[in-house]
C-alpha cells in the first residue's frame, strides 16, 4: 500500500470520532485497514492496481428512518424479544430542549441514531446492506458511515466505476 493512500485513509479515519482515545481510533482503523487490505490484495491477483474510492456520509445517523430499519430487520434472524425491543426502542421517541425556564414543546423523532450508542453502528449497517456494488468485480466495504469501493484496474472506466456513483441507489439508501 502506497504511503499517501495509508495517510489520506488514516487521517480521514481518526478524525472521525473526537470522544475516542487516539489509542481506541488506532485499534478501530487497523481494523478497518486489514479487511481493506485483504480486499485490496484479493483484486490484485487479477489487476494491475486497485482504485479505492472512500465515502463518508455525512449526517448518516441522522437520517436512518426508524420505519426503514424496523422494515430491513424483519427478515433478519432475530429472536423475538430482541426484535420487541429494538421496536420498542426507536417507536415513540421525542425530543424537547430547555433553555432557562423555557421548554419547547416536544417533537416526535422519526428518525436518527444516537451517535456513540452501542446500537447506532449496527443500526446504520442494517439500514444500508442493500447497498452493494454493480459490477460483481468491485467490492465494497462498509464500516458504520464510511463506505470503500475498490475497482480492479481491469474494470476501471466509465462503464463501471463511475456508474457505481452515478447509481440511483445510492442517495435512496436510508429513504
Amino acid at each position: 500500500m502506497s504511503k499517501s493512500i495509508f495517510t489520506v485513509l488514516l487521517v480521514a479515519d481518526l478524525g472521525q470520532e473526537c470522544s475516542e482515545s487516539l489509542s481506541d481510533a488506532l485499534l478501530r482503523f487497523d481494523y478497518k485497514l486489514q479487511i481493506i487490505l485483504q480486499q485490496i490484495t484479493n483484486l490484485l491477483k487479477d489487476n494491475e492496481y486497485v482504485a479505492l474510492i472512500s465515502t463518508d456520509f455525512s449526517h448518516a445517523f441522522d437520517t436512518v428512518r426508524h420505519s426503514t430499519l424496523v422494515q430491513k430487520m424483519l427478515p433478519m434472524d432475530i429472536p423475538d424479544h430482541i426484535f420487541n425491543w429494538l421496536v420498542n426502542y426507536f417507536e415513540g421517541r421525542a425530543h424537547c430542549t430547555r433553555l432557562g425556564d423555557i421548554i419547547s414543546i416536544i417533537a416526535a423523532i422519526n428518525a436518527s441514531i444516537v451517535q456513540g450508542s452501542v446500537i447506532g453502528p449496527p443500526s446504520y449497517v442494517i439500514v444500508v446492506s442493500d447497498l452493494h456494488p454493480l459490477d460483481q468485480h468491485n467490492k465494497m466495504v462498509k464500516f458504520a458511515d464510511n463506505t470503500y469501493l475498490l475497482v480492479g484496474s481491469r474494470h476501471i472506466g466509465l462503464s463501471t466505476a463511475q456508474a457505481e456513483f452515478n447509481s440511483s441507489a445510492w442517495p435512496r439508501v436510508t429513504t
